[in-house]
């Protein structure tokens, strides 16, 4: 054992060491085997100590052993004594302290905080709006709703007709009530102030019949309408000076139960202060004086960097990328036991806002990325303090040489795929090209063999043609022939016999069977050209008509004057006269412009 100059006794024991702070009234009550839970108040009853938890109240007896209330299982949220009450605002409900035990006498769920108005009536906070109880017969079971009041204040203060409370998400909320009424005339949300809602000093005040609000050192009056008016520096001393009996103080949302060393109970009369503890509470005897300490000259005690400890002299250090988990062990300077409760930290280039130094000044950071950080210490309001800068310098590949080449990668894989797209285009080219020409090679054997079959076709006609002519002309000499053995060759049967040869030869020669022939043969070879021509030129005679097919077919005038049994002058003629029936300049050349048409 060893005490130290303060006081404080250190015991070494076989697995460590203890610390008992012999010269500090500080009471701990640890709460070992978990049979409280989280406590979330506490209260002084006919001279018997209760504590709130989220197990239900329990009482202490003289050996300071804890036992259950009957009927006050579940979450207990809040215990006030209303002149000779006792009420418990519970998860089920308000209940009533009767006969040594609890009874329900509210069924509204989520009983929070209280404040009583007169003695017959308190404003109760719930999970779903403010109601107002009265007592009744002892009885404190007449409840009424204030309509409007939806959003849940789990703390406040009511003044007139006014509440100020603290929303857990939402921050501060004002409410203008009607009790007469029950209802709510005018609500106010200040959202702007919900990141405050974590602060350590964020408070609800009521001074001499005026409403504040207190996040940290600075103080807001509640004006009308809810407006937050900043009260000026000099204005902010008298009024501290005030503000030192935290029997009008309400810190904190309840649900923030995370959170350690919170005030839960104070008891002026006893210069008593309660507070929770992560397996129990802590009393703390304070006397009169309350205000947390102003200077707390704080030091690294310890540097971990990746588990390892290092030397804490060093103010200043470079990192090497893999070092990116450190610890800090902050104390007061002179003496390890001091409370920390009200300095503040921050890491400049991980997280800019001041946040609460934890009870056992232990501060730690994973995964930090690259970069320069700077520890500072806000022991005062006007006070910050750099402990210890250091610069995590990046991996290769996250400094300028590595992102070069990165980006020289990056080209060349760019590169490289143009290169590769290139290649591809240019034979995806080839191919269609070899395609394409493949494809107008079929289309030139398509036409040739087209070519041919018309040729065939021609041919065949032509030849269809010869041997019709044939069998014509056959057919007219047997007629001839038997006209002729037929006939007597007296002088009068010649001449008979003349004009018989001369008709049968003129009917021969002037037979539509021979151009109905040739017009569908030709049609056949030459496909629509007649049907094609005679809708261009309506007005074209059958004469007309048989000069252009045969005109079509490349034949000269000679060959066609003896078809039409006509002279060659005759045949110029219609072919003048064909060209002016179908408006053709002097310059075309009938014959081309007919094979084309």
């Amino acid at each position: 054992m060893y005490e130290t100059h303060r006081g404080a006794l250190c015991i070494g024991l076989n697995i460590g060491m203890n610390i008992l702070m012999v010269q500090q009234p500080d009471l701990y009550y640890y709460d070992v085997e978990g049979k409280l839970g989280s406590i979330f108040t506490a209260v002084y009853y006919r001279n018997r100590f209760y504590v709130g938890t989220n197990q239900g109240v329990f009482v202490q007896d003289e050996d300071g052993l804890f036992s259950l209330v009957p009927g006050s299982q579940g979450q207990v949220w809040s215990l006030t004594i209303v002149g000779n009450d006792l009420l418990c605002g519970h998860n089920s409900g308000t209940l009533q302290w009767i006969n040594d035990r609890f009874e329900l006498v509210s069924p509204i769920t989520g009983g929070f905080h209280m404040q009583q108005l007169n003695e017959n009536q308190l404003l109760q906070s719930t999970y779903t709006g403010l109601i107002l109880l009265e007592k009744a017969n002892g009885l404190w079971n007449q409840f009424q709703r204030i309509e409007g009041t939806d959003k849940l204040v789990d703390r406040f203060v009511y003044r007139n007709g006014e509440v100020l409370g603290l929303h857990p998400y939402f921050g501060l909320v004002y409410y203008r009530l009607d009790l007469t009424q029950h209802r709510m005339v005018y609500r106010k949300i200040f959202q702007d102030l919900e990141t405050n809602i974590r602060n350590n000093a964020l408070g609800l005040v009521l001074v001499n019949d005026h409403l504040f609000a207190q996040i940290d050192s600075h103080f807001y009056e509640v004006a009308d309408s809810g407006l937050l008016i900043k009260m000026p520096d000099l204005q902010i001393q008298k009024l501290s000076q005030d503000v030192k009996d935290l029997d009008y103080r309400i810190l904190k949302p309840l649900n923030n139960n995370f959170e350690q060393n919170r005030l839960i109970a104070y008891f002026p009369d006893q210069n008593l202060i309660i507070r929770n503890i992560e397996e129990g509470y802590v009393k703390q005897f304070t006397g009169s004086d309350l205000t947390p300490p102003e200077h707390l000259g704080l030091q690294l005690e310890y540097v971990m960097i990746n588990g390892e400890v290092v030397d804490s002299m060093i103010r200043n250090r470079d990192l090497l990328p893999t070092q990116q988990n450190l610890s800090f062990q902050l104390r007061p300077k002179g003496d390890f036991l001091q409370d920390l409760t009200g300095a503040q930290y921050r890491l400049t280039g991980y997280d800019n806002h001041w946040n609460p130094l934890p009870s056992n000044g232990l501060l730690e950071f994973k995964q930090l990325n690259h970069g320069a950080y700077k520890l500072e210490i806000r022991p005062g309001e006007d006070q910050v303090q750099t402990l210890l800068s250091f610069e995590i310098y990046p991996h290769w590949y996250e400094s300028w040489p590595g992102l070069m080449l990165y980006l020289g990668i990056t080209a060349l894989i760019i590169w490289n795929l143009n290169r590769r797209n290139k290649k591809r285009l240019r034979k995806e080219t080839e191919k269609m090209q070899r395609e394409k020409e493949a494809a107008l090679e079929a289309e030139r054997i398509r036409a040739k063999a087209e070519k041919l079959e018309h040729e065939v076709a021609y041919k065949s006609k032509m030849l269809a043609n010869s041997a019709m002519t044939m069998v014509r002309k056959n057919n007219m000499l047997t007629e001839l022939k038997e006209v002729i053995k037929n006939e007597n060759s007296v002088s009068d049967s010649v001449q008979s016999v003349k004009s018989k040869v001369i008709k049968l030869i003129d009917r021969n020669l002037n037979s539509d069977e021979s151009w109905e022939i040739f017009n569908r043969n030709f049609a056949e070879v030459h496909e629509d050209f007649i049907e094609r021509f005679t809708e261009a030129y309506p007005d074209i005679t059958p004469g007309d008509l048989r000069l252009a097919a045969y005109i079509r077919m490349n034949m000269s005038s000679k060959e066609i004057a003896p078809i039409l049994q006509i002279s060659v002058r005759s045949v110029e003629n219609k072919r003048y006269r064909l060209r002016k029936k179908m408006n053709l300049s002097s310059d075309t050349n009938l014959s081309e412009y007919l094979m084309r048409f």
